[in-house]
């Protein structure tokens, strides 16, 4: 990668990113951007490519280039949790890392999928996730892990979770279950049949996929 051609495409004196492989579809540049110049903020916010496998080098690069953050998005949320310097509570709860901090030549991993889906939960429907049974499509990747913890967590009368490698749910499930946060932990197949049975004990459905990145995805 061009370090100094991403670099190059700042004006300082703040500098902040988002990440992940691919990156074309984000549309975070056009969200944060225009709020950065609303709040009166100096700063710029632009997507980079990183390939799997170089999350480390790329946050020390970011560090040598005097970014302040860097935004993690797919893949890259689990390669992200042992690349940092220090870890949150939560993020190491949750096991994934989606933002990433960097003060004083440290850099800080944090997790603001799981307390973002409550917000957007109660801000969306005016309910909190404890009094729900949630259904998660997706729940081995690094959202919808979060996702599902942090609904174990917040106590939700019921947790199933859908994966397209039923192994990853389960993987999932059994940590959850030693949390002893959710009463009913379920792992449901990848199939009609399973996930209209399913449907009709859910209260909320959480699209965790990556369903919708790619262009002709319905």
């Amino acid at each position: 990668m061009n370090w100094q051609a991403v670099a190059g495409r700042f004006t300082p004196p703040a500098r902040l990113a988002v990440i992940g492989d691919p990156i074309g579809h984000s549309r975070s540049p056009q969200m944060h951007n225009p709020a950065l110049q609303a709040c009166g903020i100096d700063a710029q916010y632009i997507r980079v490519q990183v390939p799997v496998g170089r999350v480390a080098e790329a946050f020390r690069q970011f560090a040598q280039c005097g970014f302040l953050g860097v935004n993690i998005t797919i893949p890259h949320k689990f390669e992200a949790l042992d690349a940092v310097d220090v870890l949150d509570p939560l993020a190491r709860q949750l096991g994934a890392v989606n933002t990433l901090a960097i003060r004083d030549g440290k850099l800080h991993g944090y997790n603001t999928d799981g307390p973002g889906f409550l917000r957007s939960v109660k801000e969306a429907f005016g309910a909190d996730v404890q009094d729900l049974r949630v259904l998660i499509l997706g729940a081995g990747g690094g959202a919808g892990r979060a996702v599902a913890v942090q609904s174990a967590l917040s106590g939700c009368q019921k947790l199933m979770l859908v994966n397209r490698s039923q192994a990853k749910a389960e993987a999932v499930a059994d940590e959850i279950r030693t949390l002893r946060c959710c009463p009913d932990v379920t792992v449901v197949a990848w199939d009609d049949a399973a996930l209209r049975e399913a449907l009709a004990d859910t209260d909320l459905i959480v699209n965790a996929t990556s369903l919708g990145m790619k262009a002709g995805d319905a």
